[in-house]
């Protein structure tokens, strides 16, 4: 079955106030971005990689991939306005019938294990979802004050999250024509 993954890296570094994007900053003397795309390649070389950037920084990137003689075979689509489109624009290089993780640029520490069960659960059910228990106490808040929630009732949604192709490509269609 053919794979692929679109990593999505459009942050901006705004809410780290760094000049440098957090998918350029260093990890272990590698570009963040690089972590995470060495993840996927690890688990399946043959797996089809694309990274979606803001177009002002695809040449930076490109440029750190020469400086760190980072060779992994990937595409490069634009990034949008928002998430969405930016996944728009990265389905663009799915050509085939197979599974597509959508992948967070900046979460180099998926483990092995999240990525293997995210495809092969989608390839029973076509899409999987990782999620995690929340560990802090969660609250509602509105007009008349705040309320409790029942944390044991809540979870937060990780990456990757893993659909089929033919399933994602019309999904993604029938929301453009949404909007």
């Amino acid at each position: 079955m053919n794979r692929n993954v679109i990593i999505v890296a459009g942050g901006k570094g705004k809410r780290m106030k760094t000049q440098i994007p957090k998918q350029f900053l260093l990890l272990r003397d590698l570009p963040v971005l690089m972590h995470t795309v060495k993840k996927f390649y690890e688990f399946d070389r043959h797996i089809n990689i694309i990274i979606v950037l803001p177009e002002n920084q695809i040449e930076y990137w490109q440029n750190l991939c020469k400086k760190y003689s980072f060779h992994i075979a990937h595409n490069i689509a634009i990034g949008g306005e928002e998430r969405f489109f930016s996944v728009k624009n990265g389905l663009q290089f799915i050509t085939s019938t197979g599974l597509t993780a959508i992948h967070d640029g900046v979460r180099p520490l998926v483990d092995e294990k999240t990525i293997a069960k995210g495809f092969a659960l989608a390839a029973k059910y076509k899409t999987a979802v990782p999620t995690l228990p929340p560990t802090s106490s969660v609250r509602i808040i509105n007009n008349n004050g705040n309320y409790h929630i029942d944390r044991s009732k809540v979870r937060l949604v990780q990456t990757p999250q893993v659909f089929d192709n033919q399933l994602i490509i019309k999904k993604i269609e029938v929301l453009r024509s949404l909007l």
